[in-house]
């Protein structure tokens, strides 16, 4: 589903729980739409709205709908120097090699003065995907569903990004990590020989995701396996000993 559309209208159906993209494609929506309906979300919500966007990385997808795949990476760039002005309420004019605003802004503002936190997901480990995050990010997310889930499969992958900070000129203490491991609660085997999610009792599986904590991660954003109503069912076994 278009993950906007259930986004707004998850706004609408809890109260709690935070809600976010993990991760908009900014190439398939232009961004100053994309930080207009962000903050429109977040004022539905009442300030649980998270905007997580990324570069893309399925080319039958934008082929299937035609958008470019060409420079990817630099539409990005230009979507963030757009995006991430407009969601602290900046006027923002910007003429760009992809995309030019004039005077765009959000009005009226959604719930929060500073507003709602914009997080970048990186598959790749590339510098200026890391740069990126370095200079625009309050949040960064490590996917690991692809390959090894465990934490100590973060550590290098973490320790490269806080070294891209201090590079940039950002404290590494202020950017917020958020980390997706694939969790297989009922044991199913994974599809590939290179993915190694984690798995086990609730406990263990409770336990391995204690060990993130350990490590500087606040939020798990977790990928269940299988990824349908059983594994979310067993997945909130393992949730109940976070409680409390």
């Amino acid at each position: 589903w278009e993950c906007l559309t259930v986004c707004a209208a998850l706004a609408r159906e809890t109260q709690r729980m935070e809600i976010g993209t993990l991760v908009i494609n900014t190439g398939y929506r232009n961004p100053a739409l994309l930080a207009r309906i962000s903050e429109t979300i977040d004022e539905l919500s009442a300030g649980r709205f998270t905007l997580g966007v990324g570069a893309g990385d399925f080319l039958t997808e934008h082929d299937a709908f035609g958008y470019p795949w060409e420079r990817r990476v630099g539409r990005f760039e230009e979507a963030l120097q757009i995006i991430r002005p407009m969601l602290a309420g900046e006027n923002v004019t910007f003429d760009g090699e992809f995309y030019e605003t004039r005077d765009a802004l959000n009005l009226p503002r959604g719930p929060r003065p500073d507003g709602l936190p914009l997080l970048i997901g990186v598959l790749g480990r590339g510098p200026r995907m890391k740069r990126l995050v370095a200079q625009y990010a309050d949040q960064w997310n490590c996917w690991l569903a692809s390959g090894d889930s465990h934490a100590g499969a973060y550590i290098k992958i973490r320790d490269d990004m806080l070294a891209a900070c201090e590079q940039h000129g950002r404290d590494p203490e202020t950017l917020v990590r958020n980390v997706t491991p694939r969790i297989s609660p009922t044991g199913l085997a994974a599809k590939s020989p290179d993915m190694k999610p984690l798995s086990g009792t609730a406990e263990e599986i409770a336990e391995a995701l204690h060990e993130f904590k350990d490590l500087g991660v606040s939020h798990i954003s977790a990928w269940p396996h299988p990824n349908n109503e059983e594994g979310i069912v067993a997945l909130a076994r393992v949730l109940e000993h976070f409680r409390g």
